[in-house]
């Protein structure tokens, strides 16, 4: 678990960042794991972050559709945070879930300009 200084009006790098490790020691956190958490914990709207590795990888990209607890939107949400939405990597794999979707039962919700290229 991490401790975070959650204050209005800090900038990330200023954030006090502790993480507790499995044997209870708490730890500072290398600026690498910091821009993680800091990433997760205060997003910045339309920010590209490093793309996952399930993303990268054919073999993983199709295990992750095929897996029952994730859900399809929040794929097509972590694909528009890893890449920019005209590199052709977003294209080909939104144009994978797209097909996905049309073989089922999703809600038209996903079809929102959140998640269109425009």
């Amino acid at each position: 678990s991490s401790g975070i200084n959650a204050e209005y009006g800090v900038a990330n790098e200023d954030r006090y960042i502790a993480t507790r490790s499995v044997d209870g020691t708490l730890y500072h956190n290398a600026h690498p794991d910091r821009d993680s958490i800091n990433g997760s914990f205060f997003p910045v709207p339309d920010q590209i972050y490093p793309p996952l590795e399930m993303f990268e990888e054919e073999a993983r990209f199709l295990e992750a559709l095929r897996n029952p607890e994730l859900s399809l939107a929040s794929l097509f949400n972590l694909l528009g945070r890893s890449y920019p939405r005209e590199d052709p990597r977003y294209k080909a794999r939104f144009q994978q879930l797209a097909e996905r979707v049309n073989g089922s039962n999703v809600d038209s919700i996903l079809f929102s300009p959140h998640f269109i290229p425009l």
